[in-house]
């Protein structure tokens, strides 16, 4: 078996071709480094080295050819250490990061991805959009390592999170609505209106916006049009099926001719938060939650 240890000490001899030069660079008895290299030549069953006077030496064909090769394994067994150790510490391998669509839209995402390819850039990382009850059983299981995902009045006991944005929550409605006129949506005017409100039923804060907005306007919230994205809404929404109820940052989709107003005497905003497992990529979780910290900071 090839020791990469020895292969050094052929490659150091070959840069020198002379054994009292090689001995005293590499810190060896000369007589040390001759046995090395005769352990290496009888392991591969060839002269690598000529053997001249007062310890010069040349290298054979098989010498010539041998070395490139030899340069090549150490240098591959010093990358393997090296990605070994930083594996260790988090900063190489794969990552998998899950994400709700608007984490996307909003640009929390890709300022995370930017972070990791500065800062870990020996990371492989794969994303994937997940609605938040899907991401919070796969970073209980390790199968995620990091997720955005929306608030949750609690947690897996394994989850730790920090909330990393907030968005005003607006109203969007066809520029061919009434409402469309005024600067503000007040609570009231919405009473007659069809509510179409995207993530509903997943159990998260969308949830429970809903029936704070009707309670504070007085009307039922019977009205409502329920649907799994953000898509599909505003396209309900374009076609005057109803109005939005949606953060701000979906304004980013353009999809139709939708304008978004804010809505008097409500000011709540919709929270993106940051969730891990608490034996995650310490690395990988540290990078991003300073990152989007400092981000959050200067907004």
């Amino acid at each position: 078996m090839l020791e990469t240890r020895s292969l050094g000490y052929f490659i150091a001899l070959a840069e020198e071709l002379h054994f009292g030069r090689t001995a005293e660079r590499l810190g060896l008895a000369q007589s040390a480094l001759s046995t090395h290299v005769q352990r290496l030549e009888d392991l591969l069953g060839t002269r690598l080295l000529d053997r001249g006077r007062r310890s010069n030496v040349r290298l054979t064909r098989a010498g010539q050819t041998f070395l490139t090769e030899a340069r090549l394994v150490v240098a591959q067994a010093a990358r393997a250490e090296q990605i070994g150790r930083m594996a260790g510490r988090g900063e190489a391998g794969p990552a998998h990061i899950g994400y709700v669509f608007s984490a996307a839209l909003g640009g929390t995402l890709a300022a995370a991805l930017r972070a990791i390819r500065v800062e870990l850039p020996k990371l492989t990382v794969t994303i994937d959009q997940m609605d938040t009850p899907q991401q919070l059983a796969a970073l209980e299981d390790g199968a995620l390592d990091i997720g955005f995902v929306r608030p949750r009045p609690t947690y897996p006991p394994s989850v730790e999170t920090m909330i990393v944005h907030r968005d005003p929550l607006l109203i969007g409605l066809a520029s061919s609505h009434p409402l469309a006129r005024q600067t503000k949506i007040s609570l009231a005017s919405l009473a007659s209106e069809t509510l179409i409100f995207p993530q509903f039923g997943d159990g998260g804060d969308f949830d429970t916006t809903i029936d704070r907005l009707s309670e504070r306007g007085g009307f039922p919230n019977s009205r409502v049009v329920k649907t799994r994205d953000f898509v599909s809404a505003m396209t309900l929404v374009a076609a005057e099926h109803g109005v939005l109820v949606a953060p701000q940052v979906i304004a980013n989709l353009g999809v139709g001719e939708i304008i978004f107003r804010h809505i008097e005497e409500f000011q709540e905003e919709a929270e993106l938060v940051l969730a891990w497992h608490r034996d995650a990529n310490e690395a990988l979780v540290r990078v991003i939650r300073r990152h989007l910290q400092l981000q959050d900071e200067n907004v």
